[in-house]
């Protein structure tokens, strides 16, 4: 018999710059392993889609509009409308269905109860109870409808992947899983550059948890104190304006090179020029210590070795990453330099590549939220 099973994922389906894009992606591919047909929801360049299992649109909505700062206002609520449509008049009955965590709130909720009437069980995927800012900001707002909302998730939501060591999530179970990675797909890393020099490079769709500007104090700090190794900043990605504010106003802009997204092999080779990644340095904004990092799969399935922030089980007893305190300080780049002084060079990329197992393929982890899920059949 054909199980079918729902995806709502807001996530832009043709950008594959962006890392939650080859994520959900590599989700799906992994259900489809199992022998699930998914259906699946995402945003496209002029609207928002949902998408049956050869990714063909089987219903759409355009944006009224082309200003992209008013799209990225809409489109969420677009996108939940049209699923709680779609769950209207589709003839097909899922076993269940996968929700990404997109914050609790009215729509939310309707999302949720119209998903759990057309599934036998339903499933949001969360890194963890997410901590608002406490100052007065739209994200205050946010989690101030999150915190009213979520406590009735409980009446249609039978599980929650989570990224977290929380054992239930808004008094729901929770299965534990981390980020996957398939390391097959991704170009081992070969330094290019000079060996005397310290090349960090960081590639993400910037936000504050990320904590750029605690790299770049510290490379101003450096510089200030007499520091003579020459260091540059590769930084691959769009950037918040505060960061290019600060790479102007501390006089970094020949240091922190901003390239803008890269994909594939001009991805590679920017890659091949850094000997360091920068991994999240400020979790704690939003009150985070412990998770799973998309980006440190990443790293370690390049082979380059790392600094980062964040507690993560896939780091325990690894040699070849060093952690800094989740704060405000800046990042001393003395101790980044020391540290990869003193990393063994020869065979460097392929030993920290073999860190990874099937343990950390989406394969292994989606299979862990699909036998977590029939247990509570």
């Amino acid at each position: 018999m054909i199980e079918y099973i729902f995806f709502y994922a807001n996530f832009r389906t043709y950008d594959f710059t962006l890392g939650i894009t080859r994520k959900v992606f590599s989700e799906i591919a992994s259900f489809r392993k199992i022998g699930y047909k998914v259906y699946y929801s995402g945003y496209l360049k002029d609207g928002v889609a949902i998408f049956d299992n050869e990714s063909n649109i089987v219903l759409k909505k355009k944006y009224p509009f082309k200003n992209e700062s008013l799209i990225h206002i809409i489109r969420r609520p677009m996108l939940i409308n049209l699923c709680i449509d779609y769950m209207k008049k589709c003839d097909l009955n899922f076993s269940f269905s996968y929700v990404r965590y997109h914050f609790f709130d009215r729509k939310y909720l309707k999302l949720l109860s119209s998903l759990n009437l057309k599934s036998d069980k339903v499933i949001i995927e969360a890194h963890s109870a997410p901590k608002f800012p406490k100052d007065f900001s739209i994200m205050r707002c946010v989690g101030w409808k999150d915190s009213r909302w979520n406590k009735l998730a409980k009446k249609y939501v039978d599980l929650v992947a989570s990224m977290s060591d929380e054992e239930r999530l808004w008094g729901i179970d929770t299965v534990k899983i981390t980020n996957g990675i398939d390391v097959k797909a991704i170009r081992e890393h070969k330094y290019s550059g000079d060996k005397n020099k310290i090349n960090l490079i960081a590639v993400s769709f910037e936000s504050p948890v990320h904590g750029y500007d605690r790299i770049i104090r510290g490379i101003r700090e450096y510089y200030d104190n007499g520091g003579k190794r020459k260091i540059t900043f590769h930084i691959v990605g769009t950037t918040m304006r505060q960061t290019d504010n600060l790479i102007s106003d501390l006089g970094l802009s020949d240091i922190c090179i901003k390239y803008g997204p890269k994909v594939g092999e001009e991805l590679d080779d920017i890659y091949d020029k850094a000997n360091i990644g920068i991994g999240c340095l400020a979790n704690h904004r939003i009150g985070s210590k412990f998770g799973s990092a998309l980006k440190t799969k990443e790293y370690i399935a390049k082979g380059i070795p790392f600094v980062y922030g964040w507690q993560e089980a896939v780091l325990e007893g690894f040699e070849f990453a060093l952690k800094f305190e989740l704060c405000e300080a800046p990042i001393d780049i003395e101790k980044i330099i020391i540290f990869f002084d003193n990393l063994p060079k020869d065979g460097l990329s392929s030993t920290i590549r073999g860190h990874l197992s099937y343990k950390d393929t989406w394969d292994y982890q989606i299979k862990r939220v699909v036998d977590a899920i029939k247990e509570k059949a």
